[in-house]
């Protein structure tokens, strides 16, 4: 008994094209996604950083501005009232300072601190110092700008400037950073609904890319078994529009190469009867003729020819040679 061939090993299917080309978009969209929101992160945040220091300078000179002439007049009602106008007026400062050439407070949110040096809240530990006139602070509970003007007596003729000392203005960060928040909150909402409608938007298109290419291998299937009259409907003018006519031409091209080999099948077995019909037909050997020695040979000019060979017996010892 022979032994049994072994049996091919039958195409096992993976992941399908829809769930690939899905995964592929839907990962080129999550990572453009996740790129704009780091750009529109740091872009924010070093607009809104911008815009508080802008503003920090602003109240700082402006503070260091009209405390000028309370200063030479040594009015300190006016300069706690300058601090403390300043906290009230401006969500988001710590604190309001003002002090002199050697850096003691003259007036302060906490009129604790007035008559000690300046120092940073305690609450506070100095990081670095940016340029200009802003101090930075990493803070133990949260960081804050610490934007400090000098405050600068100027002459009549605008030449003659006498410094009084220095104005400083806390803000803490928080607010800055509760914006920032807010604002990833909204661009994480949009994302997320851009991701969605990525999402479905790439289902359908993939299906659409895909739904051709079914249709081919299911068709490829049917004519696998022998159905040459299978057809696929053209739908796109792309280049899956472009493989199902030359589908289509292939099928027909097969179906009529099938016809033309049926028929020369058909004829070459009609030959071989021919041919063995002939065969019958022509003598197996040659006759003894008295005084004459007779030789045959026979072929045909294709595998069937129409002539004829014969050795035909008369009377006596005469024959005829056909």
């Amino acid at each position: 008994m022979p032994p049994s061939s072994p049996k091919k090993k039958e195409f096992k299917r993976g992941l399908g094209l829809t769930f690939k080309f899905s995964a592929a978009v839907i990962g080129l969209i999550l990572v453009a996604m996740g790129l704009v929101t780091l750009v529109v992160h740091f872009r924010v945040r070093e607009a809104l950083l911008s815009q508080m220091q802008a503003k920090g300078l602003t109240v700082a000179r402006g503070l260091a501005s009209n405390a000028a002439e309370a200063l030479v007049s040594s009015d300190r009602l006016i300069l706690a009232e300058l601090v403390d106008k300043v906290v009230r007026q401006e969500p988001g400062i710590l604190l309001a300072a003002l002090t002199d050439t050697q850096g003691v407070v003259l007036a302060h949110t906490d009129f604790k601190n007035e008559g000690h040096p300046y120092a940073v809240p305690e609450a506070f530990a100095a990081k670095k110092v940016s340029s200009g006139a802003i101090l930075y602070y990493a803070s133990v509970g949260e960081p804050c700008l610490d934007f400090s003007v000098p405050i600068v007596l100027e002459g009549k003729s605008g030449e003659n400037k006498k410094n009084l000392g220095t104005a400083h203005v806390v803000y803490l960060l928080s607010p800055l950073q509760q914006t920032i928040y807010q604002t990833l909150t909204y661009i994480f909402m949009i994302a997320a609904g851009g991701i969605v409608l990525g999402i479905i938007m790439a289902f359908f298109l993939v299906r659409r890319i895909t739904q051709p290419v079914r249709q081919l291998a299911q068709a490829a299937e049917t004519i696998g078994r022998g159905d040459l009259d299978q057809k696929v409907v053209v739908r796109s003018r792309d280049e899956l529009g472009q493989l199902a006519v030359t589908f289509n031409h292939m099928t027909a091209n097969l179906k009529q190469a099938q016809a033309d080999l049926i028929i020369k099948e058909r004829l070459q077995h009609e030959m071989e009867v021919a041919r063995e019909i002939q065969s019958i037909l022509i003598p197996k050997k040659t006759p003894d003729i008295p005084g004459y020695s007779v030789g045959m040979m026979y072929r045909g000019a294709e595998e069937v020819s129409g002539d004829y060979i014969d050795f035909i017996p008369v009377k006596g010892d005469r024959w005829g040679i056909w």
